[in-house]
């Protein structure tokens, strides 16, 4: 029963992180898909994927509408990156598209590193300072979260703090 009931408290506070960042005063595309991101990372990290397709489709309808709309002010990189960034975004669409359709945990944790690798190279374009690049060793998979205490979305509640920062 507590359980369920942490869990309850969880998913509630998943739902407030995007408009968080949002009220914060920010409004660069990395961020705005770093919390999404964020919120299934930490579903993953509590063994569930409960909520995680509403913020894979986030994302993905996020890339969408910078596609549509495409050039270094509406994406917020340099504008020498913008001819870089268009094929990384058209990745985490693609990667967010099957995170939406999964419905098995082993499954999510294999798109969410999917998801992973090139939402790694929007943060490098954009110059993000507000998240760190963590790698865990027996998976070798890499994630993207705060800076603080290592949450693995990999191993789980088996290893949760499995890992170390590789990137600041």
């Amino acid at each position: 029963m507590r359980n369920i009931y942490l869990l309850g408290l969880l998913l509630a506070g998943l739902a407030m992180i995007p408009g968080a960042v949002l009220a914060m005063g920010s409004t660069s595309p990395y961020i705005e898909m770093a919390a999404h991101y964020e919120a299934i990372r930490l579903v993953l990290l509590e063994d569930s994927i409960e909520g995680m397709a509403d913020h894979a489709g986030a994302i993905e309808d996020q890339v969408k509408g910078l596609l549509e709309e495409f050039d270094a002010a509406t994406s917020s990189v340099p504008e020498k990156e913008v001819a870089t960034l268009k094929p990384v975004l058209e990745e985490i669409q693609a990667a967010a598209s099957k995170l939406t359709g999964t419905d098995g945990l082993d499954s999510a944790r294999e798109h969410f590193f999917s998801l992973t690798k090139p939402l790694v190279r929007f943060r490098k374009l954009s110059g993000d300072q507000t998240t760190i690049v963590a790698y865990c060793p027996m998976t070798q998979k890499a994630w993207i979260q705060p800076e603080g205490e290592i949450g693995n979305p990999y191993m789980g509640q088996q290893m949760p703090k499995c890992g170390e920062v590789v990137g600041e």
